[in-house]
């Protein structure tokens, strides 16, 4: 599954199918602004848990300097 996924309270799984990029980092930019490298799989999935993190959070994904995308499959996007 892609896409952003609460795991416990306040833990989420981020997931996104990119098997083309080198690399991808989440770009949380609210409530508080953050980047992290997310790691691939060799099926190319990128995937990284975020710990201290609420349901409702905004983010992107940046596949590179200045392109950040939506998540397709986000349950919500503002």
């Amino acid at each position: 599954m892609t896409g952003a996924w609460m795991k416990e309270e306040n833990k989420c799984m981020f997931k996104v199918w990119a098997p083309k990029n080198e690399s991808i980092k989440l770009h949380i930019v609210h409530p508080v602004d953050k980047l992290v490298e997310m790691q691939k799989d060799k099926k190319g999935y990128f995937s990284v848990t975020i710990n201290d993190i609420n349901a409702g959070a905004r983010y992107f994904y940046q596949t590179g300097p200045g392109k950040e995308l939506p998540d397709l499959a986000s349950h919500y996007q503002p």
